[in-house]
């Protein structure tokens, strides 16, 4: 890309990379007075920021990102829109990324230095540990977690520098490319991911093991070319397999099992502990280090790294730079709020020398620039104007003069008109303006601090239906729903939850991005708990069972106390019905459940045994008969066969069963000639004649013997 190209205040050199979001460039910020820095533009595809609600998530995600300042985290410089285009300015780190040196190792079939694996992990850990302990201004922990650590956001420097990209604008990237991101990153998704659920910090512990079993075993834990449901099984599961191989310590083995247990309470609490048993491991095996990460940039690309990382002067020995001794590390300080695009640019800590350094050489600048200033008279010209130092807490407030944008940020020094009075304001996301007036002789120089009030939104919240539990910031309110939620500080992550018996809690987090007139009102609906079900019968007077308990009538029924997602029976009954039964989910009903019984009826067929004859009501019917509408009369059935006659008196009614069912029950009398000996589905053998004895519905079985010696013979009964 030529040189000419401008993004805004940036000048794109040439792409770096590109993906389902958008293009990343090397570009030159450019400012007043031959001001250059180069840095790493992210560019997103312009349709993303039509999508409702996306721009206003990718800024707060941004914000977030931008409070990060850690050696082992890229540093976000700059974020906001261009035209149509969002867009976000990050530290430019001269390099490649941790995926294209394992491929470029697969290739070779080499694998990386246990050496290096060990202390990439360390760094790793370091800046994750920080990350996870950042809290705000009222040092409240900010809770943040990466969501998507994987080789491919894993930055190696030219100087043996690790540092981990795109940390808290992982949610921006998978709402924006789905699909995407779960064909490239399922394989480090840890099981909670997969499965929908919470996520804390250990979620990024599980995928730094991932990363870790990568590298040393030169493979993937869960590999690509798996079909998709496969992978998604062992996803879930989060189980891994390591492969044979002597050369692998087992206090290896044992801390990237620790990392990566499918339960989060197996795993390393935080990344301090996990950082501390790298380091155990490393220095209890004594790895030797033969090669460091610019000497094998210079080995694996030598096209591109040969003249950058070759150089004896340039190269840093991994060792030296990160396996420095594990000092407990303060905690990380509450962070200022970031300025959107317009602001001053920061410059990386790296970039600047140490603040004693940096103002001992800016006064002996100061005194030899005034000397020859002096010798040549400019001084005594100088002397008309008068100098305005402000400064703003938090910094990074934009200063106005006049009304007009002065184009500085404090603190700042600004030359200003003596004896001529000027109004000062000075403006900062989120925070009250504030303003005053100065008048300054000749030559004067006065500092001008103020401390900026955070903007506060009075709130109100409303939930339908009312009397609901609140919580704000875990901290429950006094009173229920409409409640005055009190003034809210803008531009600060808030964590709302709302309960109430019988709905489901809800919880949701909310930023306020700007102040209102008055006061704001947040309204929420609640969702059941429990599941309605309401059941319409014909006839109205017929009885409900759900799940085995009985409803109140009449028609229409309802049952209101019903598990979500879950089945349950319905069965409607009546005496001199059929009973109808019914499985249903009741959030998949479009309405009532609408049943109408028949009115009863009940066949019954009777098979007979080879050679025999059967008699209904005196009418021979042939080896076997069919009786529709059975339990109109008693039915009188005999059965002929060689040596006598086996003779049945059946009478066809109702019984309800432990479901609440209404179903056929026959009951018979049973007689022989001459006397027969029986057993009535397999029960004991009884003798004729015997009164009393039922069936319900189904097929049964008649097993007799005339006059206690012939051949046993079968008789079917089969009752609908």
């Amino acid at each position: 890309m030529a040189t000419t190209d401008l993004f805004g205040q940036y000048r794109l050199i040439e792409r770096i990379a590109e993906g389902g979001m958008g293009e990343v460039f090397k570009a030159k910020l450019l400012r007043e007075g031959g001001f250059e820095k180069i840095v790493a533009v992210k560019r997103l595809l312009p349709a993303l920021s039509t999508r409702p609600g996306f721009e206003t998530h990718f800024r707060n995600e941004a914000r977030l990102a931008a409070r990060l300042n850690h050696n082992n985290i890229v540093h976000v410089f700059d974020f906001g829109k261009v035209s149509e285009t969002l867009f976000i300015a990050m530290e430019y780190v001269d390099g490649v990324d941790l995926g294209s040196v394992l491929a470029a190792l697969r290739e070779r079939n080499e694998r990386l230095p246990a050496a290096l694996a060990l202390l990439v992990a360390i760094e790793i850990c370091r800046g994750l540990d920080y990350a996870h302990r950042l809290a705000d201004e009222q040092n409240h922990p900010l809770k943040l977690i990466h969501r998507d650590i994987s080789p491919s956001n894993i930055l190696l420097s030219c100087e043996g520098e690790v540092k981990l990209a795109d940390f808290g604008i992982a949610s921006v990237q998978t709402d924006a490319t789905q699909d995407d991101v779960i064909a490239g990153k399922l394989a480090y998704l840890a099981p909670e991911q997969a499965r929908g659920e919470p996520l804390d910090r250990r979620t990024d512990i599980y995928a730094v093991g991932l990363v870790l079993y990568e590298m040393l075993c030169g493979q993937r834990a869960r590999p690509a070319s798996l079909p998709d449901k496969e992978l998604m099984v062992r996803v879930e599961s989060g189980v891994i397999e390591f492969p044979a191989d002597p050369a692998m310590s087992d206090d290896v083995v044992a801390l990237v099992r620790k990392a990566a247990s499918p339960d989060k309470a197996g795993r390393y609490a935080t990344a301090r502990e996990m950082q501390n048993d790298v380091q155990r491991v490393y220095d209890r095996l004594k790895v030797e280090q033969k090669e460091d990460l610019p000497a094998l940039f210079v080995r694996l690309f030598p096209d591109r790294f040969t003249e950058r990382c070759g150089a004896p002067e340039r190269t840093i020995l991994a060792t030296q730079r990160i396996a420095r001794p594990l000092a407990a590390e303060a905690t990380p300080p509450a962070s200022a709020e970031p300025a959107p695009a317009a602001a001053a640019t920061p410059t990386p800590a790296a970039a600047l020398p140490s603040p004693s350094s940096r103002f001992r050489w800016a006064w002996v600048f100061a005194v030899a620039l005034l000397a020859a200033l002096a010798a040549t008279g400019y001084w005594r010209w100088a002397l008309a104007g008068a100098t305005l130092e402000v400064r703003s807490t938090p910094p990074g407030a934009r200063i106005w003069i006049d009304g007009k944008d002065a184009g500085r940020v404090a603190p700042a020094a600004l030359d200003v008109d003596a004896e001529t009075p000027f109004s000062l304001r000075l403006t900062l996301l989120y925070h009250e303006d504030y303003e005053t007036t100065f008048s300054l002789l000749r030559g004067e120089t006065r500092i001008a601090e103020a401390t900026l009030a955070r903007s506060l939104q009075p709130c109100r919240l409303e939930t339908t239906p009312p009397g609901a539990r609140v919580f704000l910031n875990d901290k429950l309110l006094d009173g229920a729903t409409p409640i005055d939620l009190g003034e809210i500080p803008l531009g600060e992550k808030h964590v709302l939850r709302v309960e109430k018996d019988k709905y489901v809690p809800l919880q949701t987090e909310f930023i306020l991005e700007r102040k209102e007139e008055g006061v704001k009102t947040l309204a929420y609906a609640l969702q059941d708990l429990f599941k309605r079900l309401t059941v319409e019968a014909d006839p109205s007077e017929a009885a409900v069972f759900v799940d085995g308990r009985r409803l109140a009538g009449p028609s229409p029924f309802t049952v209101d106390d019903l598990l979500p997602g879950r089945a349950v029976r319905v069965v409607v009954s009546m005496e001199g019905y059929s009973s109808e039964m019914q499985d249903v989910v009741p959030e998949e009903l479009d309405g009532p459940l609408r049943i109408a019984l028949k009115p009863f009826a009940a066949d019954l067929s009777v098979g007979a045994p080879e050679g025999a004859v059967v008699s209904v009501n005196g009418e021979a019917k042939g080896a076997s008969a069919h009786l529709d509408d059975a339990h109109k009369d008693v039915q009188l059935i005999a059965v002929s066969v060689p040596g006598g006659k086996l003779s049945l008196r059946v009478k066809v009614a109702q019984a309800r069963d432990a479901a609440g069912r209404f179903l056929p029950e026959a009951t018979m009398n049973i007689d022989a000639q001459p006397w027969a000996r029986f057993s009535l589905d397999g029960g004991p053998a009884q003798t004729t004649p015997a009164s009393g004895k039922t069936i319900r519905a189904g097929r049964h079985s008649l097993r007799f013997s005339l006059g206690g010696q012939g051949p046993d013979q079968t008789l079917t009964l089969t009752l609908r």
